[in-house]
């Protein structure tokens, strides 16, 4: 819900590309990913997954403003997390 109120103040004070990619870029580069630039230093090819979820960031930002439906966001982020690390965690316990 924090991202929704960013993003909106954001695109109220940027407009919308300018605003979205701000508030994309607050979070992508914030304290909930920051743990991969730590990964990174050992691994600099894990900074691709940085590029990723600034990608994803800027389709579910997207999805937000066109829709102004948080809901629809919030399950298409789940699901899409069910399918990168639920399906991935199966599979590690099938083994």
């Amino acid at each position: 819900m924090y991202r929704a109120i960013l993003q909106t103040e954001m695109v109220r004070r940027l407009g919308t590309l300018g605003g979205i990619a701000a508030s994309n870029l607050i979070f992508t580069f914030g304290p909930l990913h920051f743990y991969h630039f730590g990964i990174a230093r050992k691994h600099a090819e894990h900074l691709w997954i940085l590029a990723a979820i600034f990608a994803i960031g800027l389709y579910f930002g997207t999805l937000f403003h066109r829709s102004g439906n948080l809901w629809i966001v919030g399950i298409t982020h789940g699901i899409g997390d069910f399918f990168l690390d639920g399906l991935s965690a199966a599979a590690r316990l099938a083994r």
